[in-house]
């Protein structure tokens, strides 16, 4: 008799246990959680480790090498002087102490501002003016930055089409290059910073 009444028992208790877990399944609670992230003011810049400038003869002399003709002389006597000094220089020659070269692009900058004012200031810089032969080291091109050389801007954060680019400018005075040739050494510093 006690087995029977302890069998009843655990069946009860079994019943009342499952209706309790059973009728808590069916009630549903809900909250919220609130979530912030922070993240810190970022800045990249990108840049070319080297640039390498191929320039032809025309871009140097405005025009290919090979004969210019100039002027008949006519000399009277058996001497003179053909002054082939005068023969003027093609139309639209550079001047070769003063060759501009626009490098698009230069650099790029990613970045997310630390204030709702924030800037961003890129600035170029020469840091070696002096381009020299290879072989020849008292060749030297001598190169400064006409436009491009600051840039300002907001914060164009860090997605793949949020990018600023610059244009820099620069002026090569070619006149010190007496060889054809590799000329190097030439330094530009560009720096980004939040303003």
């Amino acid at each position: 008799m006690r087995q029977k009444l302890l069998w009843v028992a655990i069946a009860t208790t079994t019943t009342l246990f499952t209706g309790l877990f059973s009728s808590s399944a069916e009630a549903q609670v809900s909250g919220n959680t609130n979530i912030k992230v922070q993240i810190p003011g970022v800045l990249r810049l990108y840049l070319s480790p080297e640039v390498t400038l191929n320039l032809s003869a025309n871009d140097v002399l405005g025009a290919s090498s090979g004969v210019v003709n100039g002027n008949n002389i006519t000399i009277t006597g058996l001497s003179g002087d053909v002054a082939t000094n005068t023969i003027a220089a093609p139309t639209g020659t550079p001047d070769t102490a003063a060759l501009s070269s626009t490098l698009s692009n230069f650099w790029t900058v990613q970045a997310l501002g630390n204030g709702a004012n924030s800037q961003i200031q890129v600035t170029s810089a020469v840091n070696t003016a002096n381009i020299c032969h290879t072989t020849n080291t008292s060749e030297c091109i001598s190169m400064s930055i006409t436009a491009g050389g600051t840039n300002t801007f907001t914060p164009p954060g860090l997605g793949a089409n949020n990018r600023v680019s610059g244009n820099l400018t620069l002026q090569l005075d070619a006149d010190g290059a007496q060889s054809a040739g590799l000329y190097e050494g030439g330094v530009i510093t560009v720096t980004a910073e939040q303003i």
